[in-house]
């Protein structure tokens, strides 16, 4: 479902397809909430209802610049949400098992992350908020990602065309924290530096093997 500039939400008839696999919903600005349209007409009072329907369901918001809450859908383990900004809910998903989050603008992580415990979450966001992720405990975003099971967030690398290229991976137990990015900034806050890890290890080697040659040069 694409393109949808005048629907403030989802057909009721999503109820009546216990068999779906797969719902995105792109592009529809008028939509605020998700969850109600899978309860049958008359269990609307009775959200367990929602229980019968397939947890293999996976549904992927896209651009829903109005999307405020996602709520209530008890049985449904993914869930993908990509560029939508304005979404401060996200309850009600018990049985949430792999979460997906995109979004290059974004500067901070989400409040409702706090709300759900899924086994796995795939963030892609910009440089700064990848650092701010990779400094674990000393992040200011700890307390809204540290519960989760396992944490693969990414950057692209626009200039050479390389998806992915930066990562911080976390996994909560056994303990484990691995980056190959980092950042700092100067003194005022406003400018910041990309440091690459992996760069940073080959300069080392580079210098090691130039301390050699030298040192074989004044044996000579």
């Amino acid at each position: 479902m694409k393109d949808l500039p005048y629907f403030t939400e989802l057909p009721d008839g999503l109820c009546q397809l216990p068999s779906l696999e797969f719902l995105q919903i792109r592009r529809a600005p008028g939509i605020k909430r998700i969850g109600p349209e899978f309860v049958l007409p008359h269990h609307h009072e009775h959200p367990r209802a929602m229980e019968n329907f397939g947890s293999d369901l996976e549904i992927q918001v896209i651009e829903c610049q109005g999307l405020e809450r996602i709520s209530n859908l008890p049985n449904f383990h993914n869930l993908g949400i990509i560029e939508c900004p304005e979404l401060k809910v996200l309850e009600g998903l018990p049985a949430l098992q792999k979460l997906g989050l995109e979004d290059y603008d974004m500067k901070t992580l989400p409040g409702y992350l706090k709300d759900v415990n899924p086994r796995d979450l795939l963030l892609d966001c910009d440089v700064s908020l990848l650092a701010s992720i990779g400094k674990g405990k000393s992040s200011p975003e700890w307390d809204k990602f540290s519960h989760i099971k396992q944490v693969r967030a990414y950057e692209n690398d626009d200039d050479n065309n390389i998806r992915r290229k930066w990562y911080v991976k976390y996994t909560r137990d056994p303990f484990s924290l691995k980056k190959n990015i980092s950042l700092s900034a100067d003194a005022s806050g406003d400018e910041t530096e990309e440091v690459l890890l992996d760069e940073v290890e080959e300069i080392s080697r580079e210098e090691i093997q130039e301390e050699c040659v030298n040192v074989e040069q004044l044996k000579e």
